[in-house]
């Protein structure tokens, strides 16, 4: 599970949550590495959680990541949004 933050820019495009989503689920159709996610949308931009499928913890943080990136450039609507955090949750 990680913790991700997308901000953007003033001025920029906002996008609803189960927008968000589903860039994310057409974005990781090939890799089929995402479980869930879940995202709040904000007027500085996204928080929320992702549940990635993988082997290690840093393969996990690599797949969430790319994830992320590819999000990032194929949704026009995410155009001047940039990625902040993609930190893992771990158990205390």
């Amino acid at each position: 599970m990680f913790h991700v933050l997308l901000s953007r820019g003033t001025g920029e495009t906002t996008i609803a949550s189960d927008a968000l989503i589903s860039a994310l689920w057409r974005a990781g159709a090939e890799h089929g590495s995402l479980e869930h996610a879940r995202i709040h949308i904000s007027r500085a931009g996204a928080r929320g959680v992702l549940f990635m499928s993988a082997p290690t913890l840093a393969t996990a943080r690599e797949q969430c990541r790319q994830l992320l990136a590819r999000t990032l450039v194929d949704e026009p609507s995410l155009a001047g949004w940039q990625l902040s955090d993609c930190s893992p949750l771990l158990p205390s």
